[in-house]
């Protein structure tokens, strides 16, 4: 530990026992020489390789954009809402109350398949 020590290593990393992080990967082999390594070489597969393309890669587009566009009618009934002033502002609010629900379960059930078929 002292050789480390003396080396700079940072006493700071000091485990309770005394050893030091340095220490440690020493015996884990941190001290290997890199160029006596082989490296692996992967055979090329005598098979074709698929296509890293999925198929319903469009699907994903179109339930991501229908979930895009469902936020964007929930951010403009609101908005509609708090720049039409007071004449109305009842009515506007109640039909406010009653239509935000659908874009919302809209955004909500595109947004999740979206992500699903993005996860896949």
């Amino acid at each position: 530990v002292e050789k480390l020590l003396d080396a700079g290593a940072d006493p700071n990393l000091a485990r309770p026992n005394g050893e030091t992080a340095l220490l440690l990967a020493s015996r884990a082999g941190a001290r290997k020489n890199i160029s006596a390594v082989t490296p692996t070489v992967r055979p090329t597969p005598s098979y074709a390789v698929a296509s890293s393309r999925r198929p319903n890669h469009g699907r994903d587009r179109l339930w991501g954009a229908i979930a895009v566009a469902a936020l964007g009618a929930c951010f403009w009934l609101g908005l509609r809402i708090a720049l039409g002033g007071l004449d109305g502002y009842v009515e506007n609010h109640a039909a406010l109350k009653s239509w935000l629900g659908w874009p919302t379960l809209v955004y909500f059930v595109a947004g999740t398949l979206f992500v699903r078929g993005r996860k896949q």
